[in-house]
């Protein structure tokens, strides 16, 4: 790709402008009228006809261009119209490249690159890089359609967009409406007034001026905080000076340039304050007694059914894994109690630590699911659609593996007999074990329900844990909270970082349009869409079992996802079959996190433990299979919820 100076690029914002283009950077919505689009358009025709070329000089190079709306949306096509129109006006020597559907990330992100020079154009409606361009955004400031065209084109407005460009190196080709004026949707009441917004919590896109609106209304707002575009003197110097554009005092390459950006806005998200405070919870958990008394209650209540410990461990997993969100966490805690005593009660060792890595598999699907967090921050599914589509397919799980470990257990006589029935024994366990139910069933139903966001029912989550750890069952100490702190700065600080880095690769990724490339060919295989979905499925497990599952989501989640919905999945479903495809990933070798942390507790190798885990992992797999051919498996509840699925 050619670079593109500044001087060229002010000439091609000036054909863009007269080809009636669209707002590449800073705009929102339509342009000059269609007459001038269409003159235009003319004029450069007959300059061609009459052999004349005044872009001749530019030579060829491309443009990038981003912009987040989906495919067949009105702005999606207009979109490429406005590349077709630019590639007419300048007689072939620009080409436009448009990545619609969020690919280059947020419009946030976007005006982010666009700011640093890494990208040439964006569509949007993010006005804060420049704070004078933000009082296009007031409220109320217009009354009519017309009111608001002649403001946007007055001299006012130009003069805004020249200071703006003075500030920041960015050309704002056309200030536009959006294409209508707001419009407020909830799930608790109709808004008629302004009234009626108070008490609620409305998501917007972060900027100051639609924050404060809300908020004098009575509403409180929630955002994806960014990094801040940098738009300082030495960003100004470099930009004035006539350098390339997306180079920094003419040495580095915009590559560089992007990268300490796209790490820090991997690892910089709201929704990724949920994973180290689910973490955390875990641990508190462990360390404040919770744990033993989710234990204690799953004996008492499979004790009447001649259940063994391997059913305990099941459904111990089940539970803990509505805490933590965490497979790894899982296999620790449970791990460390219940594999000496499954030993003691006569289970193998290879039994007793299979079956609870295979368990713990069911912590990252059942809600809340850190790797489910990570999906939604990359594929913009709504957490708490995922959490409720992991529903069905994690108790499924469970309940495979219930069946099989009661099956084998009592063929190879590992069942203990029968005990008879104690109401007062279970009563108490069942009052000393409520308040650690209590917690999982909360988490669920704020998060599914819209109470609360994922990141808010995690910081709950740490304090109902330190709150019964300190006060209810005493045993937790202020050693333990240090303790627990330690181990999930640790841990989550490393899977922060792994995040972060592996977004560069994800940009490069869609930078070289390799989704689009993996789409046409699958697309031009003409397959039925459940053979597509069992490869993906083979696709999956293969890259599980070499990738840990946050770095493995974020690179495929790109490259799949658009593949799967054109196919006609929905994104939730794709969710729960990666997240259940790359579960098992945890306890196949080489990898297997699960395996590694079980290995710390019993010091037995790796490839043992794997041979104890793998009838129990083909529940695992019966279950990938049949959420990938029956969709309604994932989608139904969230469906009936009042979710979209896609």
């Amino acid at each position: 790709m050619k670079k593109v100076s500044r001087r060229n690029f002010l000439k091609v914002s000036g054909a863009m402008a007269a080809a009636g283009a669209l707002a590449a950077c800073g705009g929102s919505g339509a342009s000059t009228p269609a007459a001038s689009g269409a003159a235009s358009t003319s004029t450069a025709a007959s300059a061609a006809a009459a052999g004349e070329d005044k872009f001749a000089s530019l030579g060829d190079f491309t443009m990038t261009v981003g912009h987040a709306q989906p495919e067949g949306n009105p702005r999606f096509v207009s979109m490429e119209q406005f590349a077709a129109d630019v590639a007419e006006a300048t007689n072939g020597h620009v080409k436009i490249e448009v990545y619609g559907n969020g690919q280059l990330g947020t419009e946030k992100e976007m005006l982010e690159q666009v700011v640093a020079g890494t990208v040439q154009g964006m569509r949007g409606g993010q006005f804060d890089f420049s704070p004078r361009l933000l009082m296009f955004t007031l409220p109320f400031l217009t009354n009519t359609r017309a009111q608001v065209t002649a403001l946007l084109q007055s001299d006012l407005a130009q003069k805004v967009c020249a200071e703006a460009e003075g500030e920041t190196g960015t050309v704002i080709i056309n200030l536009c409406d959006a294409g209508g004026y707001r419009q407020f949707s909830n799930s608790k009441h109709p808004i008629k007034a302004p009234a009626d917004l108070k008490g609620l919590k409305m998501r917007t896109n972060g900027m100051k001026t639609i924050d404060m609106t809300f908020q004098a209304m009575g509403a409180t707002t929630n955002h994806h905080p960014v990094l801040r575009p940098v738009h300082g003197p030495e960003d100004r110097r470099c930009r004035r000076s006539g350098e390339p554009l997306g180079q920094r005092g003419g040495h580095a390459p915009t590559f560089i340039t992007m990268l300490p950006q796209r790490v820090w806005n991997g690892a910089y998200s709201e929704l990724m304050i949920a994973m180290p405070l689910f973490m955390l919870a875990g641990e508190l958990m462990n360390t404040g007694g919770i744990t033993q008394r989710i234990i204690n209650f799953c004996m008492e209540l499979l004790r009447p059914i001649r259940g063994g410990l391997g059913e305990v461990n099941i459904v111990a997993s089940m539970i803990f894994g509505g805490i933590s969100g965490s497979s790894v966490a899982d296999t620790s805690a449970l791990g460390s109690i219940l594999i000496p005593a499954m030993e003691k009660e006569g289970y193998p060792p290879e039994a007793s630590a299979g079956i609870t890595v295979a368990s713990s598999t069911m912590g990252m699907i059942i809600p809340p699911s850190t790797p489910m967090i990570v999906y939604s921050m990359i594929s913009g599914a709504s957490v708490g659609a995922l959490f409720v589509a992991g529903a069905v397919p994690g108790i499924l799980i469970g309940l495979t593996q219930l069946v099989l470990v009661y099956i084998i257990s009592a063929k190879k006589g590992w069942h203990p007999e029968k005990v008879k029935f104690d109401g007062k024994r279970a009563a108490k366990s069942l009052l000393s074990g409520i308040p650690a139910l209590i917690m999982p069933l909360f988490i669920i139903i704020c998060v599914s329900f819209g109470v609360c966001t994922a990141s808010e029912s995690a910081g709950v989550a740490v304090l109902y844990s330190m709150l019964v750890g300190f006060f209810v069952y005493k045993e937790l100490t202020w050693k333990g909270v240090w303790e627990a702190l330690k181990k999930t700065l640790i841990s989550s600080s490393s899977i922060m970082l792994i995040i972060g880095f592996t977004t560069i690769f994800t940009w490069v990724l869609t930078m070289q349009k390799v989704p689009q490339t993996v789409g046409a060919f699958f697309m031009s295989l003409n397959m039925p869409a459940w053979a597509i979905a069992l490869i993906f499925d083979v696709l999956i497990l293969m890259i599980g079992t070499f990738i840990d599952v946050s770095p493995a989501i974020l690179l495929l989640t790109p490259i799949l996802l658009p593949v799967m919905v054109q196919y006609g999945f929905s994104p939730l479903q794709f969710g729960a079959m990666m997240i259940t495809g790359l579960a098992i990933g945890l306890v196949t070798p080489p990898v297997g996190m699960c395996l590694n942390a079980c290995n710390k507790i019993n010091r037995m190798p790796i490839i043992e433990i794997f041979k104890g885990a793998a009838p129990y992992v083909i529940c695992n797999v019966i279950v990938l299979i049949s959420i990938s051919l029956w969709g309604p498996l994932t989608t139904a509840l969230p469906q009936l919820l009042g979710y979209s699925i896609f």
